[in-house]
């Protein structure tokens, strides 16, 4: 989407939600029509860095149509800031310098929109904070990240985090597209939509095993979900949502209800062609926001049952004219189950000869290994304080 050069004027409406909402009329001039911050050829403005960092790891792709700034943690501050993305495109961070960044570890990351941060960046508690999402990140893998359009914006909703785990909320099911992130005991968060629709959010806990170096995700009973209705920031008063919905609950009780709702199935691609990982028609995207694997093994999430599923999954390559079934080193279907980890290795069966032709499958082969089971309690007993 291109933007236009504006000057905004811009009158106060209410202050419904944390932070102002704003009406802006544009003119010819410096300023970003979309609310954004001066759109210009500098790297660097109004203190925020907005140039690709060099090798950086974690990319955070900004589909709005205003100029955002990304804060590390739980509360944007100015020590904080990890720098701006444009609008309608990307940007990569370093974020080698993380003290477990060798092993793999995790971040929270909170956005607003620049002219948020310009116009209160001497009381960044007054910041609209439209954006927040939990990021990993290890040596040699990458991690990606989107902000949508349609979770900004002038009307919000309420929600708190009674649990000792971090929550995703993901729309219309518990694989669903994901909307936020909340911080173990978060209260009155406000999430921000861009009309007043109602939506349904499903409560995902979901944390970083030190364990396997990986995220894992455990969903709760379908009643712990919600349909919520966003009202105007201009209303003065906004229901909270609670997850779980009984603040009284203990954390026992909360984890007599969660389960794992996916498999872990982590590929590896030794083919010199990237691969989409897919479920009949299907193509997922990995935990790490990539769509496809490349040289570095990426980990897919796929829903299955307890007792376990055969499920037909297979590796797309040349832009899926090639497709390449996932089997069982018996050269079957492979059961999967929840909760489970699983590995896929994908090779050229006579790698590196004449003989191969790269538009047969049979050149190649992925082998699916046998999964171990993964347990809640004992990974959440080795969890960090997040």
């Amino acid at each position: 989407m291109a933007l236009c050069a504006a000057t905004a004027l811009t009158f106060v409406l209410a202050t419904g939600c944390k932070g102002t909402v704003s009406a802006e009329i544009g003119f010819d001039g410096d300023e970003d029509a979309g609310g954004g911050s001066p759109s210009g050829s500098s790297d660097t403005i109004d203190g925020i860095e907005y140039k690709s960092d060099t090798n950086g790891t974690l990319t955070i792709r900004n589909n709005t149509a205003k100029d955002m700034v990304l804060f590390e943690g739980e509360t944007p501050a100015k020590d904080t800031i990890l720098g701006g993305v444009r609008a309608q495109s990307s940007r990569a961070f370093d974020v080698s310098g993380k003290g477990d960044f060798s092993v793999g570890g995790w971040m929270i990351i909170k956005g607003m929109a620049a002219s948020e941060w310009s116009a209160n960046k001497e009381n960044l508690a007054k910041a609209k904070v439209e954006y927040s999402t939990m990021a990993t990140y290890h040596a040699g893998e990458y991690y990606e990240a989107v902000i949508n359009p349609s979770y900004t914006g002038d009307y919000c909703i309420k929600v708190s985090n009674n649990g000792k785990i971090g929550i995703e909320l993901h729309k219309d099911s518990f694989n669903g597209e994901k909307i936020a992130y909340l911080s173990p005991y978060k209260s009155n968060q406000y999430i921000y939509f861009d009309d007043n629709k109602s939506i349904r959010l499903y409560p995902v806990y979901v944390y970083y095993s030190t364990r396997n170096h990986t995220v894992s995700t455990l969903s709760g009973d379908f009643f712990e979900s919600r349909t919520v209705v966003p009202a105007s920031a201009t209303e003065s008063y906004m229901q909270t949502y609670s997850f779980p919905a009984d603040e009284n609950t203990t954390w026992n009780q909360i984890l007599e209800t969660i389960s794992f709702p996916t498999a872990y199935i982590t590929v590896s691609n030794s083919v010199e062609e990237g691969a989409y990982f897919k479920i009949g028609s299907a193509q997922l995207v990995a935990q790490n926001g990539q769509d496809a694997v490349g040289g570095v093994p990426v980990t897919f999430e796929v829903e299955s049952t307890k007792v376990g599923e055969e499920k037909q999954i297979a590796l797309a390559l040349y832009n899926g004219k090639v497709s390449v079934p996932i089997l069982t080193a018996d050269g079957e279907i492979p059961t999967i189950k929840n909760g489970y980890d699983y590995s896929v290795s994908l090779t050229k069966v006579v790698p590196g000869t004449s003989t191969t032709v790269l538009s047969d499958p049979a050149s190649y082969k992925a082998t699916i290994s046998a999964g171990t089971p993964r347990d809640i309690k004992s990974e959440i007993e080795m969890l960090p304080q997040q």
